[in-house]
């Protein structure tokens, strides 16, 4: 049995959702691909609290787009070396 979609809305049949409408979660596997990682180390972030992850009710997790994106236009974290003098 097909679902039908409410009337006035398009949606795509690929994914079920109205074409040209920008998400503002992005999935595990959409942030994996973002940062170059595998969805387990999403998944890993998501459980250590970082880019504010939210968990659906059916116990997916879902990243804030806004946050993923402010992640990934920051320069990298690297430790401070000159902050320690190893010469010293």
């Amino acid at each position: 049995m097909a679902l039908a979609p409410r009337p006035g809305r398009a949606v795509s049949a690929h994914t079920g959702r109205r074409p040209g409408k920008r998400r503002d979660f992005l999935t595990t596997e959409e942030v994996a691909e973002k940062f170059l990682v595998t969805p387990r180390t999403a998944t890993r972030w998501a459980r250590a609290g970082k880019l504010g992850a939210r968990r659906t009710p059916g116990g997916q997790w879902r990243f804030p787009r806004a946050v993923v994106d402010a992640a990934l236009a920051a320069p990298p974290e690297h430790p401070d070396d000159s902050s320690t003098d190893r010469h010293a």
